[in-house]
């Protein structure tokens, strides 16, 4: 009897801890689902900053970044060169979006890296008093301070930027396109430890809208 006794016991200890980890356990997965994503907050605003340039509106693309970032076009780029604060970033994409008849700059994938965030960027554009649509992949790379931009370098070769930036584990082929290529297709095909992608493109003759390492994070 007192055999039967211990084995009760020992099975009701064994019940009430098993299910004082499942409760913990769905504590730590409601801690998890409650978890906000590294730069989560400002990759947001990127989206809203290339929604509201491709709507033309210059005002709302500034909002993200600091009242004294540097802006950084590379020197092949129509008016590359660097611009400081809003009004000179302004100005700079005002230039450029006007040459444009119509076309759209779209992020395809955001890649956080520390404080930092990379942003390959697709390109496609008519320019005025002209039927041929030209065709870029590009990529942006935003340092952030204080939830701000406090500087953005644009990259016309996407693993210059991914090095530039710090990144590694990422290898692209053939990442640069020369400008006003129409006629050749040029593969590029970026790797991941979890993914690989391969995207074709053009460069533009126009510019749209044109990390240090540490902890990836790949949207």
């Amino acid at each position: 009897m007192r055999a039967v006794w211990k084995h009760a016991v020992g099975c009701g200890i064994a019940i009430a801890a098993f299910l004082q980890c499942a409760c913990n356990d769905g504590r730590r997965e409601g801690n998890v689902d409650t978890l906000i994503p590294p730069l989560a907050i400002e990759t947001k605003a990127l989206r809203k900053a290339y929604a509201a340039f491709n709507r033309n509106d210059i005002a709302a693309t500034v909002e993200a970044l600091h009242p004294q970032v540097e802006w950084t076009e590379p020197p092949e780029f129509p008016g590359g060169g660097t611009y400081h604060g809003h009004e000179g970033v302004k100005t700079y994409l005002s230039q450029s979006r006007a040459r444009w008849a119509e076309g759209r700059s779209e992020p395809e994938r955001f890649i956080v890296a520390g404080d930092r965030i990379i942003v390959f960027v697709h390109v496609r554009a008519r320019l005025k008093d002209s039927r041929q649509w030209h065709e870029a992949r590009l990529a942006d790379v935003f340092t952030f301070r204080n939830g701000k931009v406090s500087q953005m370098r644009a990259f016309a070769d996407r693993q210059q930027a991914l090095e530039w930036a710090g990144v590694k584990g990422f290898r692209c082929k053939s990442s640069r396109y020369p400008a006003q290529s129409i006629t050749s297709h040029h593969k590029c095909r970026v790797t991941s430890n979890h993914e690989s992608t391969t995207m074709r493109g053009h460069p533009s003759a126009t510019r749209r809208l044109a990390l240090p390492a540490g902890d990836l994070f790949d949207r």
